[in-house]
């Protein structure tokens, strides 16, 4: 199995969580380092490694190694061809309930959107809709 740190639209309750299939969700979870979550209200959201500016949180799940092709299509990654990615896919350290996890995140880097503060896009999200 492989971990999987999601932060926008694959967490649990938004749209495109059902491309995680059967995958095992393991918990909440922040990213070891800091890093910038950029995103529009309503938008969907960028991490990117310019700014050190939070811990980002999401969610990380077990997932079969077989779907991180399908995970790489939805988020525009080309491992073979770098250079024409949208995101790109990489390992980093995250905090799970306690525990230290090496997971894969999808990194963006997209600067023109706004800083969303405190790196919870979720949060982010359900206080827009309110």
């Amino acid at each position: 199995m492989e971990k999987v740190f999601v932060y926008g639209t694959l967490q649990r309750g938004f749209h495109n969580h059902a491309l995680l299939g059967d995958s095992r969700f393991i918990g909440a979870a922040t990213t070891a380092e800091r890093y910038v979550l950029r995103s529009r209200p309503g938008g969907i959201p960028f991490v990117g490694r310019d700014l050190q500016v939070s811990h980002i949180v999401g969610e990380l799940f077990d997932v079969d190694p077989n779907l991180l092709p399908r995970l790489d299509q939805l988020e525009g990654c080309r491992i073979d061809r770098p250079e024409l990615s949208w995101y790109h896919r990489a390992l980093i350290d995250v905090s799970c309930e306690g525990a230290a996890h090496r997971a894969w995140i999808y990194f963006n880097p997209e600067t023109r959107e706004p800083i969303v503060p405190g790196g919870d896009w979720a949060r982010m999200k359900q206080e827009t809709i309110k």
